[in-house]
């Protein structure tokens, strides 16, 4: 079952990136859930975050492996090496979004068939050796139909319909960020956008790409910190445009 989980980490000082990242992805290859090689990974990272005037950080699990990790950890409370933090304590996790795949595969679109996607940390799109940092629907729904193609089948839209090549990116408001990472500095945006749907054929085709999004993240480098995103269903679409009357 997909989750967002909260683990609260008592740090003397924010971490690096790097060492947050190599330190969690050895709990799930101590879990057996992925290999340090393995392409695909069923979870992301974020960077250090606060939730309820605690740090810690927020780790999403999209298969039963990688969800089984964080129930260990919860009981046996490993330590995580941080640098020259050295050890570092580990609260208890707790689940702060949870939606099965049976759910989301089920997800019925709004009304307006309108969604907006907040992007929380940089995000970028790789396609082979090349970046790009604009936001069309089939780049910020691609790892979610990835990982919907894996999970949840059912939830696919039909490719001969290509409802994501009808989705019309009504709003955004966004802006360019560098995120470092080691000896990497990563370019990418944060802020949101918001997408809408011509028809309520397209909107219900796409509606559990946005559901599991906030879940699979977007695009390139999720489980480094990338790519982290919440979806808000709008009940109310604004309109794009504005009549201007000018007086006599």
């Amino acid at each position: 079952m997909p989750r967002r989980h909260f683990v609260p980490l008592l740090f003397r000082e924010a971490p690096r990136q790097n060492h947050l990242h190599a330190a969690i992805t050895r709990w799930f290859d101590w879990g057996a859930a992925t290999t340090h090689d393995s392409h695909a990974k069923p979870y992301t990272i974020s960077p250090p975050t606060v939730v309820d005037d605690l740090a810690g950080v927020l780790i999403t699990t999209f298969s039963d492996d990688a969800d089984a990790v964080l129930e260990q950890v919860a009981t046996k409370r490993p330590s995580l090496v941080l640098g020259r933090q050295g050890e570092v304590l580990v609260g208890v996790p707790r689940v702060l979004l949870e939606r099965s795949w049976e759910q989301i595969a089920a997800a019925t679109p709004p009304a307006t068939g309108t969604w907006r996607v907040d992007f929380h940390t940089p995000t970028q799109f790789r396609t082979g050796k090349h970046f790009g940092l604009l936001p069309t629907p089939q780049l910020v729904l691609g790892a979610a139909l990835n990982e919907c193609g894996h999970y949840a089948p059912d939830a696919l839209p039909s490719k001969s319909d290509r409802p994501l090549h009808q989705l019309l990116v009504a709003d955004v408001d966004l802006a360019t960020e560098r995120y470092s990472f080691g000896d990497i500095t990563y370019v990418g945006f944060v802020g949101h956008a918001t997408y809408r749907a011509p028809s309520r054929e397209v909107a219900t085709a796409v509606a559990p790409l946005f559901a599991a999004l906030p879940f699979v993240g977007a695009g390139s480098y999720r489980v480094r910190g990338l790519g982290c995103v919440d979806v808000a269903p709008l009940q109310i679409a604004r309109p794009n445009h504005v009549l201007v009357r000018r007086s006599a």
